[in-house]
């Protein structure tokens, strides 16, 4: 809750301060604002940091990014959890869980006069 609350606060005084704060400094702390509130929205989805609903919802419920209303970030976010075919790690369509086999070590190069 107290990171709820450090993201709001901060996304506030940025934007009422903007004015006397260097560009690029705007730029790089609004949009690490902008990233750690959807990371909060994410987490409200699935049920934290209260587990109770309407409490979850009301804290991730701001745009802060302008990009996607929250509900209707649930509302597709719950449905991609609910689409098998997406979320089986066995899946094709599941990019986020296909990782690669491991590459194998390179040789090991025999100097006499490096360190073993």
């Amino acid at each position: 809750m107290a990171i709820a609350v450090l993201i709001y606060a901060s996304w506030i005084a940025l934007t009422a301060f903007h004015a006397q704060v260097p560009l690029p400094v705007l730029v790089v702390l609004g949009g690490w604002l902008v990233a750690w509130q959807g990371s909060l929205q994410h987490e409200t989805i699935h049920g934290h940091p209260t587990g109770i609903g309407w409490i979850d919802g009301a804290i991730g419920f701001a745009p802060l990014s302008l990009w996607l209303p929250y509900r209707l970030y649930r509302r597709s976010h719950l449905a991609h959890h609910g689409a098998k075919v997406i979320t089986d790690p066995g899946t094709i369509l599941n990019r986020a869980t296909v990782y690669p086999d491991a590459a194998p070590s390179p040789p090991r190069c025999n100097r006499p006069w490096s360190a073993r």
